[in-house]
């Protein structure tokens, strides 16, 4: 039963990269979001052509901007990378038999709510970075650009910290089994009577 409330899980958190994960924002208007599978893969972002390509063609026509939202000038998120893999795996390991331990699924999700937490700082960070620099006061103006972290991105991280906490609870779970086992064991002979007390 374990192994199908894993994989599921699991599947779960690569269906939620097809959300948004990021967006930006022109004074409070979005004008462009990606999915996590966007960052991860280097797809297209999405823009919103009715501010994007409002003010007179001021977006389109800054070259900054342009070359910003083009997937040649970026790279794959490499935490969208490990996110991704992780979760690839962790479907996998869940129809190895020896690889169906609760604490390799918690090491997995672990791993993966690391990757998101430094998605989250690294982003921002340097987003703030760039706008505060002199080259982003003199590329955006009066624009107050700001980038937002939105629903995909937290569904997935909640998804992954559910995954941990789900198999730290089964691993437990499983130490303490072994322990009534050692400590209080049951023979074929004292069966019977545990039965009659119940």
């Amino acid at each position: 039963m374990r192994k199908y409330i894993n994989s599921g899980l699991f599947s779960v958190v690569i269906l939620l990269f097809l959300l948004p994960f990021i967006e930006v924002r022109c004074n409070d208007q979005e004008i462009v979001h990606a999915s996590g599978m966007a960052m991860a893969l280097n797809l297209k972002f999405e823009t919103n052509e009715d501010v994007f390509g409002g003010m007179g063609g001021m977006m389109k026509d800054n070259d900054q901007m342009t070359s910003a939202l083009d997937k040649q000038n970026r790279k794959p998120d490499v935490f969208g990378i490990i996110t991704l893999f992780i979760m690839l795996l962790g479907i996998a390991f869940q129809f190895i038999p020896v690889l169906q331990k609760p604490w390799i699924s918690a090491v997995l999700a672990g791993v993966a709510v690391l990757a998101l937490v430094l998605m989250y700082l690294i982003y921002t960070r340097g987003w703030e970075k760039k706008m505060n620099s002199e080259s982003g006061s003199e590329m955006f103006g009066y624009m107050k650009f700001t980038l937002h972290f939105v629903y995909g991105y937290w569904l997935a991280l909640l998804g992954c910290i559910g995954l941990l906490a789900y198999n730290i609870f089964n691993q437990i779970q499983d130490n303490r089994a072994k322990a009534i086992a050692v400590y209080y064991p049951v023979t074929k002979d004292e069966a019977p009577d545990i039965i009659d007390n119940f």
